[in-house]
């Protein structure tokens, strides 16, 4: 019956078709591949509600140029896909929560100090683990940048910072005296803070610290997490379509969610 099926993916050209384990089949659109999800929209609109499916439910994907992903070589058309599936956004096509699930965003993993990079490199595995948003390899394919940051300028700290992508561009690296520049300016929006080091270790270790309660803060609404962090100032800032959006007004300077350990 599988086989009969799979033949008659053939004839279906204009798009992909996810065929579960159990279940019908989709028909989908704008495909994605991540860590563990399959992420799709259920028509051509690159604007649509982006859904998500579990790779280990999947038994294979007849691509529209009639190729056929499986889990043992979906590894390797993950890793095209996140330079090539994804379209470059313009910014004024960015519209509602910049962080709303099914969202793409890019998590910077080449800063030149060894300690950051190993916590940048941490958080993005933790987030394409997580599976919530896609994580893309290109600034311009992104709806916001999500950046670990280590500064040594007094006592060492990390923080996990919500950025717009034009913030990211005027001022992509910040460390030391650059800081504080950077946070009476376009900085975005602090969403986690504790103490760290400049060991890679601890940036790791970090990273995961700060992950843990921003993950359940967007995802657990009754939490003191996301009492924390979606405040009003917050939300506001969060909104893509906010005439009023500079992120240095009110939620710029917020740190949500403070970890003191």
């Amino acid at each position: 019956m599988v086989i009969c099926f799979a033949l008659g993916l053939l004839s279906m050209q204009a798009q992909d078709v996810i065929l579960p384990k159990r279940g019908n089949p989709i028909t989908a659109y704008n495909l994605g591949v991540g860590e563990t999800y399959y992420f799709y929209t259920l028509d051509e609109n690159d604007e649509s509600t982006v859904l998500r499916i579990a790779k280990d439910s999947v038994l294979m994907v007849r691509k529209a140029d009639g190729s056929v992903l499986t889990n043992e070589n979906v590894s390797k058309s993950a890793a095209s896909s996140k330079k090539t599936d994804f379209p470059i956004i313009k910014d004024e096509d960015i519209h509602g929560s910049l962080i709303a699930e099914g969202n793409k965003v890019f998590i910077p993993t080449n800063s030149s100090l060894e300690y950051e990079q190993a916590g940048q490199k941490e958080l993005k595995r933790l987030v394409e683990e997580w599976g919530y948003w896609t994580v893309v390899e290109d600034l311009e394919q992104a709806h916001f940048v999500l950046q670990f940051i280590t500064s040594t300028s007094s006592r060492d700290f990390s923080v996990l910072a919500i950025r717009p992508r034009k913030y990211y561009r005027n001022l992509p690296y910040i460390s030391g005296g650059e800081w504080q520049m950077a946070y009476n300016k376009q900085m975005g929006i602090l969403a986690v803070f504790c103490w760290s080091s400049e060991s890679p270790d601890d940036n790791k270790r970090a990273a995961m610290k700060m992950y843990t309660p921003l993950k359940k803060a967007i995802t657990d609404s009754d939490s003191k997490e996301a009492y924390l962090f979606f405040d009003k100032a917050m939300n506001k800032a969060l909104d893509a379509d906010s005439k009023n959006n500079n992120f240095a007004a009110g939620g710029g300077r917020t740190i949500a969610i403070v970890l003191n350990f």
